[in-house]
Parts: C-alpha cells; structure tokens; sequence
C-alpha cells in the first residue's frame, strides 16, 4: 500500500511520524507538515 510507503520513507528519515486514517502527520523542530493521500 502506498502509505506503508511513504510511512516507512519517513521513518528512515528520522521523523516522528503519526498515522490517523487516511492522513500522515510529520512533526518537525519548526514546522508541521500534513501529507493527506485520498
């Protein structure tokens, strides 16, 4: 599935990751990034 994709991208990554649903939340020092996938 394409989000375990991207889940597992970011993981390698070093971000704190938190999955709801449809949507990825990323968190980062300065900014917060949503990644929604439909």
């Amino acid at each position: 599935m394409e989000l375990e994709r991207i889940c597992r991208l970011l993981r390698q990554r070093g971000k704190q990751i938190i999955v709801k649903g449809n949507s990825i939340e990323t968190f980062h020092e300065r900014d917060e990034e949503r990644i929604t996938t439909d």
